[in-house]
């Protein structure tokens, strides 16, 4: 990453004004940033740990704690079928990172979703509380 981190300084030209950058980079990498991603930043940026923290906990589109992401189905023919609610209801759970998809290549089985690379087909409400349920253990 310490490539990546290089061309967002070349570009941004200050360290301060970087750090922002490079987390969202992470961020969107990994879809979090963790102790090690903070270690990393802090001696690159040469920014200490707790400013990293604080930046982190501020904005609330910064996550530093894994999220599971679930892809679900936003096309036409899953909305008309439900994945409207389906969406609203996963946005409940903050350790859900919910990803909406134009096409997930199964509209004769909509709504659906996809969870670390399973298809999941005509879903309803209690189905998605099952797969929940069942995602933490």
């Amino acid at each position: 990453m310490k490539e990546e981190f290089e061309k967002i300084l070349k570009e941004f030209e200050n360290k301060r004004i970087s750090l922002l950058q490079i987390l969202n980079y992470v961020n969107e990498k990994r879809g979090f940033i963790d102790e090690k991603d903070i270690e990393e930043i802090s001696q690159f940026l040469e920014i200490p740990k707790n400013e990293i923290k604080s930046l982190i906990s501020f904005y609330h589109f910064l996550n530093n704690k894994k999220k599971k992401r679930i892809y679900v189905c936003s096309n036409i023919t899953c909305l008309l079928k439900g994945a409207e609610e389906i969406i609203s209801y996963l946005k409940n759970f903050p350790e859900i990172e919910v990803v909406e998809t134009e096409c997930i290549g199964q509209c004769d089985n909509a709504p659906c979703c996809i969870v670390e690379n399973k298809v999941y087909k005509n879903l309803k409400k209690e189905k998605i509380k099952e797969l929940i349920k069942d995602e933490k253990g």
